[in-house]
């Protein structure tokens, strides 16, 4: 999908989408609004239904005003007179009055006359039971205070429901007192209601409002309207909606239940309102989206287009030389400003890595050492011109070859590869057989690399014949004078010796200042020729070691017992500081001992006052240190103390004499092959401090093996 048609989709999308919800929103907030409206205007619908009741109970309680305060029924109540029943309550007067019911009762409540009236047949009926349990002499309707007492309501009788008045009797003056209880009676009968509805322009439906079955609306409305709700209304259809209001009895209790029906005009006013506008919210967002695009193709869309043609045809060619437009002054024309910056600086740099490239071939071509590149299953990916030379192959004819195959490099070497990726592997030496049968020593270093996904392996082969010739003739030099040196100075340290002793004859002071300071030049010569020929076997690995399990308080110990009566000759405090319980060492004593005799020389040569010895478990090391409060040794020495033959210049403090300059060398050749490490640690004016450390047992005899 292109950009302009997510472009639409995205527009689209959007306008669809806020229509939507300004559908619902608008939806919410008209429809609520217009079924409030609704709901109100249904409201006072229902308070002018009930109205029109009380109209009727009003028209009732006027008809039943001129009869109860009438001279001639104040005498009927009294006299029980015939003669006003025929001349006034005929057939007539019921259907003329609309009653059902004409009651009158004396001040006792004694039934004077009671009469029950069929409206449509005209015609007296049975008067019923119901009603005559109602007016007895203690009901509450017969119960008249004052001559302007009145009682006026609903009756729910089987019969049907009643609208009832009930007035006391008294004179056409107004005038008491009470000699009796007028009752006036109407059923409401479907012709009142239908009255009604052409009085309201309604159409009522009643029902009791304690009937056991009522049709469905009329029961939730029952069920609304026990909660104390004065109106209870909903819609029935989408056209029509009813109002439920109770209407109360005689007694105050609840009676009926009215309900009106309406047409939903408001309603469908409020949806017809909300569909226009929706109608114009959709025609405003597809015109919206007309103009946007049209806006967007011009400003944007095309100048996109055009700038990502003109990338594409970039790539595709791999031209970095060809630019894009940069017309105008938005961020479109900065982003092609920066993408043509970026191409020059593309290009520029594309330039220099392949000057690069073509100087590092040069450099690996003609390079002096043999370097070649193999993947991690042996196969020569790539090799120099002195690998060819070695090997007296062309390049063709070594590519694609196995290590093995050219016989470049042996297992011990081979395996070199199999490690962790990107460490460095050390060095290895073997002897190489050309194709003339002439030998070569090969030293090569190998380290995995990673280019373009794939593991390598780049290794330098460099022709070491020459230096191992020289090493080997500078040990057996060394081997030859040390030994050829070794017995005519044991002849004349013996032959001294005896001068010493006076075998010769006495000798003068200035004979024993001669010999004795010959005997200290032999002595110093028999050092150098030791640790000449000690760091020989060192450096060449010749030197066995004899590990075995050794106290650490006792190779300590014994050191210093060799360094006593040094010490006290010096004047030299020598203080031990060795912690109990120290774990054993799994080590050459005697070479630990030669290391700590010589720290301790070391240390007595430049001490002032005083050389300690200390010790202390660290991680899984044991670290020894000596000390000595000489003058200290400047920061640039310390990198060199530990050459072959280096000497640091510094003030002597106790012994002063010179060393051989190859103590610590020895030292250092010795802590290595136990797989630990030697340092220094020096501040001028305050002394210093030479460390080792040592593994403990596990790690000790691991290494044996190594």
């Amino acid at each position: 999908m292109n950009l302009r048609k997510k472009t639409v989709w995205v527009i689209g999308a959007t306008i669809v989408i806020l229509t939507g919800l300004l559908y619902w929103i608008l939806s919410d907030i008209f429809l609520s609004s217009f079924r409030k409206l609704e709901y109100d205007f249904t409201e006072n619908e229902m308070m002018s239904v009930l109205d029109s009741f009380s109209g009727i109970l009003e028209e009732l309680k006027t008809k039943s005003s001129d009869w109860a305060m009438w001279d001639d029924n104040y005498r009927f109540v009294q006299t029980g007179d015939p003669k006003f029943i025929q001349s006034n309550l005929t057939n007539y007067a019921f259907s003329n009055l609309k009653l059902n019911y004409v009651i009158i009762l004396n001040k006792n409540g004694k039934f004077v006359y009671r009469h029950a009236h069929d409206l449509k047949k005209s015609q007296e009926t049975a008067f019923p039971k119901s009603l005559e349990d109602l007016l007895k002499p203690d009901s509450p309707l017969l119960k008249h205070e004052d001559v302007e007492s009145i009682h006026a309501g609903l009756l729910n009788l089987p019969e049907g429901v009643l609208l009832l008045v009930s007035r006391p009797i008294i004179t056409s003056q107004h005038e008491g007192p009470i000699q009796g209880t007028l009752v006036f009676g109407r059923y409401l009968n479907d012709a009142q209601l239908q009255h009604l509805s052409r009085m309201t322009q309604h159409v009522l439906s009643v029902e009791r409002y304690d009937a056991k079955t009522l049709p469905p609306d009329f029961e939730k409305a029952r069920s609304a309207l026990s909660s104390g709700q004065p109106f209870y209304i909903q819609g029935l259809s989408p056209s029509v909606i009813a109002g439920y209001a109770p209407v109360q009895d005689i007694f105050g209790q609840r009676a009926l239940i009215v309900r009106i029906d309406q047409p939903r005009s408001i309603f469908k006013q409020g949806l017809l309102t909300l569909r226009y506008l929706i109608l114009s919210v959709i025609l405003s967002g597809l015109v919206s989206l007309i103009v946007i695009l049209l806006l967007l193709e011009k400003f944007i869309l095309s100048r996109l287009a055009d700038l990502g043609q003109k990338v594409k045809e970039i790539a595709e060619k791999e031209n970095l030389s060809v630019r894009v437009n940069e017309t105008g002054n938005d961020e479109l024309a900065q982003f092609a400003k920066i993408l043509n910056r970026t191409l020059e600086q593309l290009e520029a740099t594309q330039k220099e890595i392949k000057n690069s490239e073509e100087w590092f071939r040069i450099l690996f071509e003609f390079a002096p050492d043999a370097i070649y590149l193999n993947n991690s299953q042996g196969v020569l990916m790539d090799a120099n011109l002195k690998t060819q030379q070695l090997l007296g192959l062309s390049k063709q004819q070594i590519v694609g070859k196995s290590l093995s195959e050219l016989h470049l490099m042996n297992q011990k070497i081979d395996s070199s590869y199999e490690g962790e990726p990107r460490s460095l592997s050390p060095a290895r030496e073997f002897v190489f057989i050309d194709s003339d049968g002439n030998s070569q020593i090969l030293e090569i270093h190998s380290f995995s690399i990673t280019f373009k996904g794939q593991d390598l392996i780049l290794s330098n082969a460099r022709d070491i014949t020459e230096r191992k010739s020289l090493e080997k003739m500078k040990e057996d030099f060394l081997f030859t004078v040390s030994h050829e040196l070794r017995t005519p100075l044991a002849i004349v340290k013996a032959f001294l010796g005896n001068l010493q002793a006076g075998t010769g004859g006495t000798l003068n002071e200035k004979q024993s200042e001669i010999v004795d300071a010959t005997v200290r030049n032999v002595n110093r010569l028999t050092r150098l020729i030791n640790d000449l020929l000690d760091f020989s076997r060192l450096e060449s690995g010749k030197a066995k070691i004899n590990r075995k399990a050794c106290s650490v308080i006792s190779l300590l110990k014994e050191s210093l017992d060799s360094f006593q009566e040094k010490a006290k000759a010096h004047g030299i405090t020598l203080q031990a500081m060795l912690p109990e319980n120290l774990p054993p060492l799994y080590v050459d004593g005697d070479m630990i001992i030669q290391v700590l005799f010589n720290l301790l020389d070391n240390a007595f040569r430049f001490a002032k006052s005083k050389v300690e010895l200390s010790c202390c478990l660290k991680d899984s090391n044991l670290e020894i240190a000596v000390f000595d409060d000489g003058e200290g040794i400047a920061p640039g020495g310390l990198d060199l103390l530990f050459n072959k033959f280096q000497q640091i210049n510094r003030p002597s403090g106790g012994a002063g004499y010179k060393g051989t300059g190859l103590g610590l060398a020895v030292c250092k050749e010795i802590i290595r092959l136990h797989q630990g490490k030697i340092w220094a640690e020096s501040e001028v004016g305050r002394g210093t401090s030479f460390h080792f450390t040592l593994p403990l047992a596990p790690l000790a005899i691991k290494g044996e093996n190594t």
